[in-house]
């Protein structure tokens, strides 16, 4: 049985919530609440429990593969990690390098910069909770706007569901509350093998990822996946 690893945020002294990373699983007094990604999924804007069927090995060597990428580029922010020895040889898998190394372009060639580093925590609106956790909040150059980044290592399409997801991220998040969550450029940094990256930005008028209407879809998808739950729809 796999050990059960269980983190506990407080607030004021008491457990604001607790998240369980072996299932994936947000408590909010004792009761379960969805995650952003468990509702996209519910509603049908991702489709990892079909992949899951169909190749089940895949499907976990890319999680995996995922969660280290998104450890390396968090210490790399932090400025704590070492990719290489002292004879100049590098001491990671040569795949989390190499998008790392992509990482540090888009970094470099925006000069965006964190300043919070893996928001975990959990959202309400109107009363409806959800687990989330973004990737970082930062400035580029130190300037206004703030970005919302979520990093990605598909290698295929840009989905929609990525846009609705920072949606979601900007709406809940509490490190910035004076800040609207329209006020918030959200912005996907797909990594890529080769050390490339694409940057997908909701400033951008031609893109076909993101749209106005964002945040109000999010909403929805919201309140139908908790009335589903509540209604035992599946």
């Amino acid at each position: 049985m796999a050990t059960s690893e269980l983190h506990i945020t407080r607030e004021n002294g008491r457990p604001a919530f607790q998240f369980d990373e072996s299932t994936h699983v947000y408590t909010v007094d004792g009761l379960a609440i969805p995650s952003v990604t468990q509702v996209l999924a519910q509603l049908g804007y991702s489709n990892y429990e079909a992949a899951e069927r169909f190749n089940a090995e895949a499907l976990e060597y890319k999680r995996q593969l995922g969660k280290l990428v998104h450890q390396a580029c968090h210490y790399n922010d932090e400025n704590d990690l070492e990719t290489h020895d002292s004879r100049g040889c590098l001491v990671i898998p040569e795949v989390i390098f190499s998008r790392l190394q992509a990482y540090r372009k888009f970094r470099a060639d925006t000069g965006y910069t964190p300043i919070i580093n893996e928001g975990r925590g959990v959202g309400e609106l109107y009363g409806m909770k959800y687990g989330m956790q973004f990737d970082s909040i930062g400035q580029c150059r130190q300037k206004p706007p703030y970005w919302l980044v979520d990093i990605k290592n598909a290698s295929g399409s840009p989905q929609r569901s990525w846009a609705i997801q920072t949606a979601a991220y900007a709406m809940g998040q509490k490190a910035l509350p004076k800040v609207a969550h329209s006020c918030f450029v959200r912005a996907i940094v797909q990594l890529f093998d080769d050390g490339t990256y694409r940057l997908f930005t909701s400033q951008d008028p031609r893109s076909k990822i993101f749209t106005p209407q964002d945040f109000a879809i999010w909403q929805s998808c919201l309140a139908i996946s908790i009335d589903q739950r509540n209604s035992h729809v599946k």
